[in-house]
């Protein structure tokens, strides 16, 4: 059954780790091996701190406490947070974005906090390309309609008195006679 869990934690789409009181990495799956370029054996043992630097911060560090001494769960959102865990040294985080779930965990009278990382980056590249192919759209519309508008009255008045022409007095007469017809046969 061991196995099976294994297989599953590594076929998963996300970051998965769990972590102990201590802060120790206790599971790291095939997610984080790809993304981070650390794999197990290396990682294993070592506190959460070492492995993921941004884990230090305040905010960070207290969700953990509250997960491990307190049962909170805690969601944090790419759009607040950015980037919990970089593939690389020196990588800028702003090209990243990915949510985190942390969930408390019991086994055996202790307590572990497990933590989801997915990676959100394509998704909200994919959302701002769409909010600016959105915005682009609203604009050639909005283009679209005044060239309507000039394009209607150039036809319907002369381009050097301005005054209607033939086919507006024509489009006005036809339009004075339907009115005239309902209002007669109502």
């Amino acid at each position: 059954m061991d196995n099976l869990i294994s297989q599953a934690l590594n076929k998963a789409h996300m970051g998965i780790m769990i972590v102990d009181r201590h802060l120790k990495v206790v599971v790291w799956n095939a997610w984080l091996e790809r993304f981070t370029g650390k794999n197990v054996e290396e990682v294993l043992g070592l506190n959460l701190l070492e492995v993921c630097p941004r884990f230090k911060s305040n905010i960070y560090l207290n969700i953990l406490q509250n997960a491990l001494y307190h049962g909170q769960s805690r969601f944090c959102s790419s759009a607040l947070h950015k980037a919990f865990i970089l593939p690389n040294e020196g990588e800028d985080e702003q090209l990243f974005r990915q949510n985190m779930h942390v969930e408390p965990l019991y086994h055996e009278d202790r307590s572990y906090a497990l933590i989801q990382i997915t990676d959100m980056t394509h998704t909200n590249t994919r959302v701002y390309k769409l909010k600016n192919l959105i915005k682009e759209l609203e604009t050639e519309y909005a283009k679209i309609k005044i060239s309507e508008k000039i394009s209607k009255h150039l036809s319907l008045h002369d381009p050097l008195t301005g005054l209607p022409n033939r086919l507006a007095y024509n489009d006005r007469l036809a339009w004075a006679i339907s009115n005239a017809k309902e209002t007669i046969t109502n």
